[in-house]
């Protein structure tokens, strides 16, 4: 493998990992808002119970 290859190489490598870390981040945001959302959902459930 040349230098430059190599060079190449661990470029399209780090895009993958910026790429997936972005991908982590709105995978973990959207966890958190149906977290949210169900919380919610709970204390109207609670409310019509009562």
């Amino acid at each position: 493998m040349t230098q430059k290859e190599l060079e190449q190489e661990i470029k399209r490598k780090e895009d993958e990992i910026k790429a997936l870390l972005e991908l982590k981040d709105l995978v973990f945001d959207y966890e958190r808002q149906i977290d949210l959302r169900l919380a919610d959902l709970s204390k109207l459930y609670k409310q019509r119970k009562n």
